[in-house]
């Protein structure tokens, strides 16, 4: 069992202006929570919050804080000789929240971040 997280929190402010710079992402943390076993593989859950961005500059818009889950599942190695044969799968936004990334919403015509998402990869060894 393995535990993780990081936090991060950044303040720009133009001293001469005392005024607030743009592009500052919110307050964010990242949590997850990671099961291995040697023959059945890996699972992590984890999991993305940012806070509401309320500090922004002129031209920025405030953007609201979210939380999404996700999920990644990884076999063992399959070993073939001297190569081997891994399969991973996983589930992002398991929730299917819809949200905004701060710094990105200035991008055109995207309003909200991807939704709830599938992926598979096979990776061969040689």
């Amino acid at each position: 069992l393995i535990l993780g997280s990081n936090v991060s929190y950044v303040r720009g402010e133009d001293i001469g202006n005392k005024s607030n710079l743009p592009s500052i992402p919110p307050l964010s943390a990242n949590f997850f929570v990671q099961f291995s076993n040697r023959d059945l593989g890996t699972n992590i859950f984890s999991a993305r919050a940012e806070d509401d961005q309320k500090q922004i500059a002129g031209t920025e818009t405030k953007t609201g804080g979210y939380t999404i889950f996700n999920f990644n599942y990884q076999s063992p190695e399959i070993y073939f000789g001297s190569s081997s044969l891994q399969f991973s799968a996983g589930v992002t936004n398991i929730f299917n929240r819809e949200y905004k990334l701060h710094l990105t919403t200035t991008r055109g015509l995207i309003k909200f971040e991807e939704a709830r998402g599938f992926y598979m990869k096979v990776t061969f060894n040689l």
